[in-house]
């Protein structure tokens, strides 16, 4: 339990919150004893607040935030922390508790009368049951079901969090060892330890604490099984077709939005079977077309809707308390539209994300970097993406808004690769050089953020200006305290020099056109980085 009260101190430091300002808790894991919920918060502080345990299964960690936003929505607490965690055991999830009635006796009847009896584990059976009920309906080949497990590793490899970061290829995946219907090893996620968390709060109140206020909760449903999951000897169905189908229809109801306003999402994963049925219960493509979906591209980089940028379950694992909250913690995190290099001089560069909101910031951002914040106009913007008049305003009330959401963003974005090389690295000089080297890839993929970043932090009002300027200055502190952790006798004004040596030359770099375009600048910027930090000064 240690663990997770160290990886919640994290969450907290990157929330700015302290746990102290935490009126509740909601704490979900699925294998331990009762209230290691307790457990796992008392190594915080012992606040006498109230904390509830959650158990319930694959969804228990997006049922600790369901219940932290209800305890915030309704006005019960102000600032309310949903924590998820799971050690689990190796191999196949297996029934923990044979001596009393299993709560899957009703699925196993369903499924052992439509296909009949196997040792495959029971899960797989499920899963991949729905998954070979799809293909004999509409010919869905195996292939089909593999690329999802090669798009999974490829989104993966730019998640430090994920396990499995390898590349993959359809043979690989094809080619592992069979467990059931169209599944094999490669298709079905691990079992693996790990926890996530999230701190819920009014707006009033992260306001008034000078916390971010650029994610919120727009929507969100938590449903159960109908009749329809038993009574129609439907392996899809008996999986949870027909239950999330019916929380999507809820959470765009709620939002006012549909499925062709979603640029992103992070959906369960736990056999690519299941990634499949629910690209048509989510409704991101009609039902019958899963298939056509995944061999466009739809759900990738440069497709309809990017599925999984994390590398989802099959990438990361399946730590059943966490993945509700992983899922949502790193939606906030990581990329939601694809990243070209830089237009070169004389065209416009046409590729843009399929979320008006998403092109309009692609837009800001290359603007604000290209002409400055002061000189450029909110319909310049939108007419950029082919929004006139004051449809713009639809999705932001300003280019402050812009501009704000933009930087908070870079901020976010250094915040995480700052706590992943922690998180990761086996000692200081392993930390400090998967900072750098994060950095560097941050500053080449998103020259123009940096260049907000760097010249128009300014512009901000005085609670977002100060909040940015106090996360670069403790990314560059850090720095320092790496650079003497590795070299004891350092010292921090020599440090600090050359800290800002390597930011410096490495933010100039990726804002010159001519050397951003060149393929090899990420590796010279790595050797320059080493050296500078290494040199004698």
């Amino acid at each position: 339990m240690g663990r997770e009260g160290r990886r919640v101190a994290v969450v907290h430091a990157d929330a700015g919150v302290d746990y102290r300002q935490v009126r509740q808790a909601y704490v979900g894991y699925v294998y331990g004893d009762s209230t290691c919920g307790q457990a796992a918060l008392y190594g915080l502080g012992q606040s006498g607040i109230p904390i509830v345990n959650v158990n319930n299964n694959c969804s228990t960690g997006s049922t600790t935030l369901y219940l932290a936003r209800q305890a915030v929505e309704s006005g019960a607490a102000e600032c309310v922390l949903a924590l998820g965690f799971e050690q689990m055991q190796r191999g196949a999830l297996t029934i923990q508790w044979p001596d009393r009635p299993s709560p899957f006796e009703r699925f196993d009847k369903v499924a052992h009368a439509v296909q009949g009896i196997s040792d495959a584990p029971f899960a797989a059976q499920y899963f991949g049951g729905a998954g070979a009920a799809y293909a004999q309906q509409y010919g869905t080949g195996p292939e089909t079901f593999a690329a999802i497990a090669v798009k999974a590793r490829r989104h993966a490899a730019n998640n430090p969090y994920a396990v499995f970061r390898d590349p993959v290829t359809t043979e690989d995946v094809l080619n592992s060892p069979h467990i059931f219907g169209p599944l094999t090893r490669l298709q079905c996620c691990p079992p693996t330890c790990g926890a996530a968390a999230a701190v819920i709060t009014t707006e009033e109140f992260a306001r008034k604490h000078g916390l971010r206020t650029d994610v919120s909760i727009a929507a969100q449903a938590m449903t159960t099984d109908t009749p329809s999951t038993f009574d129609e000897a439907d392996m899809r169905k008996l999986v949870g077709y027909d239950m999330s189908k019916e929380a999507a229809r809820q959470v765009y109801e709620a939002a006012g939005a549909g499925p062709e306003d979603i640029p992103v999402v992070e959906l369960h994963d736990c056999f690519t079977t299941n990634e499949l049925l629910t690209y048509e219960a989510l409704g991101l493509t009609p039902e019958g077309t899963a298939e056509k979906f995944v061999a466009d591209g739809d759900n990738t980089y440069g497709g309809r809707v990017v599925t999984n940028p994390s590398g989802g379950l099959l990438s990361k694992g399946h730590p059943l308390g966490a993945t509700g909250l992983v899922d949502v913690v790193l939606d906030t995190d990581l990329p939601t539209s694809f990243t070209t290099a830089t237009p070169s001089p004389g065209t416009t560069g046409t590729l843009m994300p399929a979320s008006r909101r998403e092109a309009l910031l692609a837009q800001a951002a290359r603007m604000f970097a290209e002409h400055g914040y002061t000189g450029v106009g909110i319909e310049d913007i939108g007419s950029a993406v082919g929004i006139t008049g004051p449809s713009v305003y639809n999705h932001f009330p300003s280019k402050l808004d812009m501009l704000t959401t933009l930087i908070a963003r870079g901020a976010a974005t250094l915040q995480t690769e700052l706590s992943a090389a922690y998180l990761a690295a086996a000692g200081a000089p392993d930390a400090l050089r998967r900072l750098v080297r994060s950095y560097l890839r941050f500053v080449c993929a998103h020259p123009h953020l940096i260049d907000l970043l760097i010249t128009e932090t300014g512009n901000l009002p005085p609670a977002e200006r100060h909040q940015a300027r106090q996360v670069q200055h403790d990314y560059l502190t850090e720095w320092v305290h790496l650079s003497r952790l590795v070299d004891p006798g350092l010292d921090p004004a020599v440090a600090r020099i050359r800290v800002h040596a390597v930011l410096s030359i490495a933010n100039d770099a990726a804002r010159m056109p001519r050397l951003h375009d060149n393929p090899a600048l990420p590796a010279a910027l790595e050797i320059l980085a080493d050296r500078l930090l290494e040199a004698p000064l």
